[in-house]
């Protein structure tokens, strides 16, 4: 039942179903890519804003904007100087 399910599914990705497959994939990550975004947004403006963080700027704006979403929580968690 599986191989016949796999083999179907084949078929149809053969036949030229994929661009209903690329919609559903691009649907599934747009709330990340938006968290993502967000996330980087906010954390830069934050970056910008405070006077000290652990770290020197430079580096931190590195991080926040290479690392895409661990970046920014690495710098509200870590380089974030609490007062």
């Amino acid at each position: 039942m599986f191989y016949i399910s796999t083999k179907k599914q084949f078929e149809n990705t053969a036949k030229g179903d994929t661009k209903m497959e690329e919609s559903k994939l691009l649907l599934l990550l747009l709330p990340v890519l938006i968290i993502q975004l967000g996330l980087m947004i906010f954390a830069l403006i934050d970056l910008i804003k405070i006077p000290v963080t652990n770290g020197p700027k430079w580096m931190w704006g590195v991080i926040i904007v290479v690392v895409n979403i661990i970046g920014p929580i690495l710098y509200f968690v870590i380089g974030r100087r609490n007062y």
